[in-house]
């Protein structure tokens, strides 16, 4: 058993007293329902958003895309060894300096033992007919003298529901707390009073902390410690 995206939003639009609406009311619950699927999907390192993928590198190519759902990685093992590649942070990067192999002790220790990357994007051609895109892409600070695999296990990005028989990401029996997202959220918008204001700013502020949790929490496993320089802050 699993509700499906209609039955959510006939669900939601009954505790609305608007279980005939199909216009406007639908359009909102519809709406906010995906903003729920959103901001629990990515609020914590949920085992259910994971998924495993298999890079390939390409001798003499640093830049491998990523999938197109990425979200955000777990681990990134190389086969065939006992190790993770390793995350360097965008401000760390500056420690290596523009060639990598005169970087200063201890990095200069670590590249024969693990594989370093930081992350960028990349544009990807693919499907008939060919559509090209942006994604995201690790670039690896040693660049490849020879073609391999790397295992990708990450987490995904949210699912928008857009037919009647879709499932949200958060499983049964749990997907219910979205109804009663949705729920909270028409309620407090239908006082259409300046009260309002506080409920947008608590909006704005749970949306920030999720994105600060996607930038430190759950780092990709064996990467370097994330921190900020003095000069930055």
């Amino acid at each position: 058993m699993a509700w499906t995206y209609l039955q959510m939003q006939n669900k939601a639009l009954g505790w609305l007293d608007d279980a005939g609406d199909s216009d406007r009311m639908r359009a909102m619950v519809q709406q906010v329902l995906n903003d729920a699927n959103i901001a629990r999907a990515t609020e914590y390192p949920w085992t259910f958003m994971r998924a495993t993928s298999t890079l390939t590198v390409t001798s003499g190519n640093p830049i491998v895309a990523l999938p197109a759902d990425f979200y955000r990685a777990w681990q990134i093992q190389v086969p065939g060894t006992n190790e993770f590649a390793m995350e360097i942070p965008a401000r760390s990067i500056q420690e290596l300096g523009p060639n990598p192999s005169l970087a200063p002790w201890p990095y200069n220790t670590l590249y024969g033992l693990q594989t370093p990357f930081y992350y960028d994007t990349t544009t990807v051609t693919s499907g008939d007919p060919p559509v090209t895109e942006t994604r995201k892409a690790i670039v690896l600070v040693i660049s490849p003298t020879s073609s391999s695999t790397l295992t990708l296990k990450y987490y995904k990005n949210p699912t928008e529901m857009t037919l009647d028989g879709d499932y949200p990401d958060i499983p049964w029996p749990h997907s219910q707390v979205l109804v009663y997202d949705a729920l909270l959220d028409l309620k407090a918008y239908a006082a259409e009073s300046s009260e309002l204001l506080p409920f947008w700013i608590r909006r704005r502020d749970d949306a920030l902390r999720r994105l600060y949790e996607s930038q430190k929490s759950d780092q990709t496993l064996g990467s370097w410690g994330q921190y900020v320089h003095t000069q930055d802050v």
